[in-house]
């Protein structure tokens, strides 16, 4: 996926991998250790695994809290007991992240190989990293910087009907932010944004004045107003991928929710965990940007 050409989500996505989320996996006996020693070295780690290698081949992971593991025999070696590590449980040290959620569908973690050895566990836990965090928050400034540059190309009388999707509130407040600006900008009062406030900007039109500064209004839009705006216009909205208004909202309404939370720093996953259901939302967020990214710009005022 590449939403735009040197972004920086194409930069995270492209230099952010598996290994900068992952544990490493710190315990490790040879396979020749018999029961007692596997014991010693587990002491004090509680349930994190441990790997049974030497330098050439990794013979398999022991997990201390699997009964199996208390009925061997206290003279076999580490290499009889430990259990095999499948091929589909391996994912390479240079594995992009932002492609990890689409393994975690059935599974709870991997084992992360780098070089010939096993040295990581990643665990979907681990999607509360701030590398995953950065990662998909860069999805969010990307979806956001297209809507604005969408919004941008459209005609003044849609730009009214567009605003006009939203509250009064927010209609007020960005009015004042544009004041401010131009306030700031050119110190001069002649050139600010007056409202005759009742629920619009000057009745039923933002401002009829042809060298209105659209550019700067939309500039005054947060993520929410140019979602909203965005509805407008439904020959957009038909080319994403959702069959229903309630499918587009609830869709946005868990983007803004996840959005929120990253900017907080506050967990984007909870327990009891759902594999399935966090995977496909990064698979539809993903698949959104990537429309929105395409939509090809179509200068027409």
């Amino acid at each position: 996926m590449s939403p735009s050409n040197n972004s920086i989500y194409d930069i995270l996505a492209q230099s952010i991998t598996v290994k900068d989320v992952a544990q490493p996996i710190v315990l490790r006996v040879p396979p020749d250790a018999l029961f007692k020693d596997v014991c010693d070295s587990w002491e004090g780690f509680d349930d994190i695994p441990c790997i049974v290698s030497d330098a050439k081949k990794t013979y398999g992971v022991i997990w201390f809290d699997d009964d199996v593991f208390w009925e061997k025999p206290v003279l076999e070696s580490a290499a009889d007991f430990a259990n095999p590590i499948l091929a589909e449980n391996i994912i390479s040290d240079s594995f992009p992240l932002i492609d990890l959620p689409n393994l975690f569908i059935d599974k709870n973690h991997y084992f992360v190989l780098t070089g010939t050895q096993i040295t990581h566990l990643v665990s979907f836990e681990d999607f509360n990293s701030l590398p995953m965090k950065a990662c998909l928050f860069t999805l969010f400034l990307e979806m956001e910087a297209n809507f604005l540059r969408i919004l941008r190309q459209q005609t003044r009388t849609d730009l009214e009907g567009a605003f006009s999707r939203l509250s009064s509130k927010r209609l007020y407040q960005i009015t004042n932010l544009y004041n401010e600006k131009q306030k700031t900008k050119e110190k001069k009062p002649s050139s600010y944004l007056v409202t005759n406030f009742d629920g619009k900007l000057f009745g039923d039109k933002l401002l009829d004045i042809d060298d209105f500064d659209y550019s700067s209004l939309l500039g005054c839009t947060n993520f929410s107003d140019k979602k909203t705006m965005f509805q407008h216009f439904p020959e957009l909205i038909s080319q994403l991928p959702f069959v229903s208004r309630t499918e587009y909202d609830k869709f946005f309404f868990n983007v803004q929710d996840m959005r929120n939370k990253i900017a907080h720093s506050d967990p984007i996953i909870e327990y009891p965990y759902n594999t399935l259901k966090f995977s496909q939302f990064i698979a539809k967020l993903r698949q959104v940007v990537e429309i929105i990214s395409s939509i090809e710009d179509e200068v027409i005022f």
